[in-house]
């Protein structure tokens, strides 16, 4: 009687192709959605309390409207800092976009030398023409701020050739302490 009544509720679960086909299309990639609906009916027959199927539908289409707006999508700063890491940094310039432009359909010798035919190192370029500008030995280009303190507190820290760990701020995917893997 007990299993009976259990497959009687389970029953009342829709199956996903009738869930996508009352949702209808999407700008999202359809295997997405379809992942959605299963994670969501999933939900379902672990609480094992059907809701109505508008109300599944419902529920799915906030989801996606959630998703949707996640993407990446052009905003207007009003914030008066101009370089806001939570809205993409700086915008690139139209020479910068040119550029990518030319070269980004293309495959490129991002780490491959030319000259010598073999695989090269992926700053070369960009850190030879940094340190000639700067009139240093040498230069070296990171992606961000956490990089270059690492680098720093590394270069700061070393005694006998070895970096000392340094207790660092937790943040943002800060580390707990900062340190080569030859220092462990």
């Amino acid at each position: 009687m007990h299993d009976r009544i259990r497959r009687d509720e389970r029953r009342q679960i829709p199956a996903v192709s009738k869930i996508l086909d009352a949702l209808g299309q999407s700008d999202l990639p359809r295997p997405f959605v379809v992942e959605l609906v299963r994670r969501k009916l999933s939900q379902i027959r672990a609480s094992r309390v059907a809701p109505e199927f508008e109300s599944i539908v419902a529920d799915l289409r906030r989801s996606l409207d959630e998703c949707r707006a996640c993407r990446l999508q052009s905003v207007i700063n009003g914030t008066g800092i101009v370089i806001h890491t939570n809205f993409g940094r700086a915008p690139l310039s139209s020479e910068a976009m040119h550029a990518l432009n030319e070269i980004g359909p293309a495959y490129s010798n991002l780490e491959y030398d030319l000259a010598n035919g073999a695989r090269g190192g992926r700053g070369v370029y960009v850190e030879s023409a940094l340190a000639l500008l700067c009139e240093a030995e040498a230069a070296t280009v990171v992606n961000n701020c956490a990089a270059a303190l690492l680098l720093i507190v590394q270069h700061f820290t070393r005694k006998a050739g070895r970096a000392q760990p340094q207790p660092a701020r937790r943040g943002e995917g800060a580390p707990t302490c900062c340190a080569n893997s030859s220092s462990i």
